[in-house]
């Protein structure tokens, strides 16, 4: 925009809302596709915390309601501008090898037995390297502390080395004795 950093940093916060505002594709304000998706948006927003729910099947349910209202691509950007304002995000810095974040995911899946057929259930064990995000699942038969060590084992070999610390995500067969604000952890 051509403006000197000082002179930004000497602008108040209704300037800097002109100059950086969050209206999106030239839409004014008033129309009364914004009007109606601003009345249900923090709604939305709630209901994208439930399991199942996707930012597609809420697009889908609005454009029930309102054939003429947003494109999904537009309807996104509302939502994602909405839980910026909204749900203050913190940043962390990681360095390379230095962590691996541990957890069992989600539900329960289930494999086939090759013998008999049978529906087997299998926790998720998922591993990740919060640096370079890459990301490595094993199903396991449970989450007792012999798969966890196992999968972790697992996990070393696909990424080719072993970090500094494994950072479980309250995980229970990742602790040996609870204590309140310092429980033991296995070693």
């Amino acid at each position: 925009m051509g403006i000197e950093l000082e002179h930004l940093l000497k602008m108040d916060e209704q300037h800097l809302h002109e100059l950086f505002g969050t209206e999106t594709d030239n839409e004014p304000s008033g129309s009364a596709e914004y009007k109606y998706l601003q009345e249900r948006i923090s709604e939305y927003i709630k209901r994208l915390k439930a399991r199942g729910t996707t930012r597609r099947s809420l697009h889908e349910e609005c454009l029930r309601d309102r054939p003429q209202g947003y494109s999904y691509c537009s309807f996104c950007l509302y939502l994602r501008r909405e839980k910026e304002v909204k749900v203050p995000v913190g940043r962390i810095d990681h360095i390379a090898g230095d962590q691996m974040y541990v957890d069992f995911a989600g539900d329960k899946l289930y494999i086939a037995d090759r013998n008999t057929g049978d529906k087997v259930p299998v926790e998720v064990f998922a591993a990740i390297l919060p640096c370079s995000q890459i990301t490595y699942y094993e199903a396991v038969p449970s989450q007792k502390k012999e798969y966890l060590i196992q999968a972790c084992e697992n996990a070393f070999h696909y990424f080719g080395g072993v970090p500094n610390a494994i950072v479980p995500d309250n995980l229970k067969s990742a602790v040996t004795k609870p204590g309140g604000t310092e429980p033991e952890y296995l070693q």
